[in-house]
């Protein structure tokens, strides 16, 4: 609001002006004294004086001031700030009530507030920057890290390794020269690597249907019977790194040969290196898992007993996988122990237990290969149970436990069993299913027609069978090279059949049938020198069951 009021040189009352401040036009000849409070005495604390023609204010009016002195005052009720300071002058501005003192008031308030608000931002931005550039950098620096890294571990790769926690081996399988790299050279198998945790850390134990150890081989509560759980073998984690050094086009075929490659293992992670894919279950990684120390049999779950003679009397749905010593390995002869059933009864056992898998058969030919510098475990420890005559009818596999006296090592017995550091009978007595592969051959398979290996992981909840991209051809013969896949590096999948029984892996294959086709290893008793642990028969089809074909446990930890 505002108002015009005639003084008379006596102290006047003025109220009703609104605002929270008091602006003061002085349009007298004389000055004019101006308070807030009454009882103006000139010169007194809360009092200002306005020359004639000047405008002037009080601050915290609230609609309320008291004039003194002679003439026409205007009195403006306002929000904003005064015109001027206390004491300055003031001087209109082209008539528009402005004056000079309030426009230098609000520049300079204007350019006090731009400077502190520029000092701010260019903080900011120069802290900004700087956390950016930090950050930047960083990344920077990680990535030429990790870039280096890997550059690194591609020209170790291709150079060799020479760490001694390492362990590795060049195979030339052009040529049959095998060498050993890295932390292998020099070593022997057997006790030289017993300080390798993926080979002295293997030792038969006694299981548990859950997962617990419940003694290990050499303690007093070890029982070999199942009386004590299933007789396994406790497998650390290790990693692995395969290095191509020659590949060929395979003639005929989508995929190629592997001539030259270097495989290695650690305990520990390296640059390059990937975790074996047997010690992944749902994408999680476990530090052990546990391999059958002896070939399946099968407990009986009504009786409450194992078969210990390969009874043909199986219930699929309830009894149980198993692997004790003292027991004729169970086999397809006339019940219908098909992959599929082999699989129920291992899985009967409990969560995590199935039967052998791709990746459980890969952990053990990779650890044979770089322990023995060799692929012939035949020659290297013994030719297992594989030299009686097969009568055409029956099962005639050896019972299991006769290499308990070998204890966790590598070695063979008179009976013929062998066993590779606590596995017995990898390879001879009777062929074992190995599940997760599948062989898709075409319905016109022959030497001008491939078909192709498919790998799934049984272990894990939802099973995915992949194409490997590595060709299943067809023929039989003795292993002369594995075919190579990137991401299936960790196989063993015979490509070539031009080799013998001694070089340059001393194993046969057998892959002859059409359609759907999948895989049992290791041979069976009378295979001769054509078995090992890298001899592949590809000819059954899922839904068979044969008398000389059993099945192994394997148990998968839950995390």
């Amino acid at each position: 609001m505002i108002k015009t009021i005639n003084l008379t040189n006596t102290e006047t009352k003025i109220t009703e002006l609104g605002g929270d401040n008091t602006e003061i036009i002085n349009n007298s000849s004389g000055i004019v004294y101006a308070s807030k409070m009454p009882n103006i005495t000139v010169g007194g604390d809360d009092v200002i004086a306005i020359p004639a023609g000047s405008i002037d204010g009080l601050y915290g009016t609230h609609g309320t001031v008291y004039i003194l002195g002679s003439g026409s005052v205007e009195l403006r009720g306002v929000d904003h700030h005064i015109a001027k300071a206390r004491g300055q002058a003031a001087t209109d501005i082209s008539g528009t009530g402005v004056s000079a003192s309030y426009v230098d008031e609000k520049c300079s308030e204007i350019l006090k507030n731009a400077n502190a608000y520029t000092d701010i931002k260019n903080s900011e931005v120069v802290v900004s920057v700087k956390e950016y550039t930090d950050e930047k950098n960083a990344q920077t620096l990680d990535s030429v890290k990790k870039y280096a890294d890997s550059l690194n571990a591609e020209l170790a790769g291709f150079i060799g390794y020479t760490d001694s926690d390492i362990y590795g081996l060049e195979a030339d399988f052009e040529n049959c020269v095998f060498t050993r790299l890295a932390g292998a050279v020099g070593k022997n198998a057997g006790a030289d690597f017993d300080g390798v945790n993926a080979y002295g850390g293997r030792r038969r134990c006694n299981l548990s249907d859950d997962g617990e150890v419940l003694a290990y081989y050499g303690d007093e509560n070890f029982k070999a019977d199942g009386s004590n759980g299933q007789v396994m073998v406790e497998q650390p984690k290790f990693y692995y790194r395969v290095v191509p050094l020659k590949t060929e086009k395979i003639d005929k075929a989508d995929g190629y040969h592997l001539r030259k490659a270097r495989y290695y293992i650690s305990d520990t992670p390296k640059a390059g290196f990937k975790v074996h894919p047997a010690f992944v279950r749902n994408d999680v990684e476990v530090d052990k898992i546990y391999l059958s120390a002896f070939e399946g049999c099968i407990y009986d779950t009504s009786a409450e007993v194992y078969l210990l003679e390969d009874e043909q009397i199986a219930d699929f749905d309830n009894d149980k996988l198993s692997s004790i010593a003292d027991a004729k390995p169970c086999s397809g002869t006339s019940q219908r122990l098909t992959r599929a059933n082999a699989r129920k009864l291992a899985r009967n056992r409990g969560s995590g237990w199935t039967q052998w898998t791709a990746q459980a058969s890969s952990v053990t030919q990779l650890l044979f290969i770089i322990e023995y510098a060799a692929f012939d475990a035949q020659r290297e420890i013994g030719m297992g149970i594989t030299s009686k005559t097969d009568d055409g009818k029956s099962n005639l596999a050896e019972k299991t436990g006769m290499t308990l006296s070998v204890e966790n090592r590598s070695g063979s017995v008179l009976s013929g069993s062998v066993s590779f550091r606590g596995e017995e009978n990898v390879w001879g007595n009777i062929w074992t299913w190995v599940d997760g592969i599948d062989v898709n051959n075409p319905t016109d398979f022959s030497v001008e027609k491939s078909g192709r290996f498919f790998v799934g992981n049984p272990v894990c909840d939802n099973e995915i069978f992949t194409d490997t991209n590595i060709p299943s051809l067809y023929g039989n013969g003795a292993v002369s090279a594995f075919g190579y896949s990137e991401k299936f590096d960790w196989l063993f999948l015979p490509t070539e059949l031009k080799g013998n029984t001694t070089l340059p892996v001393g194993d046969f294959c057998w892959n002859i049938n059409k359609n759907g086709m999948v895989a049992v290893l290791g041979g069976y008793w009378c295979e001769n020198d054509r078995s090992g642990i890298f001899y592949w028969l590809f000819n059954y089809a899922p839904a068979n069951n044969v008398r000389v074909i059993g099945t192994r446990l394997v148990y998968y930890p839950i995390k």
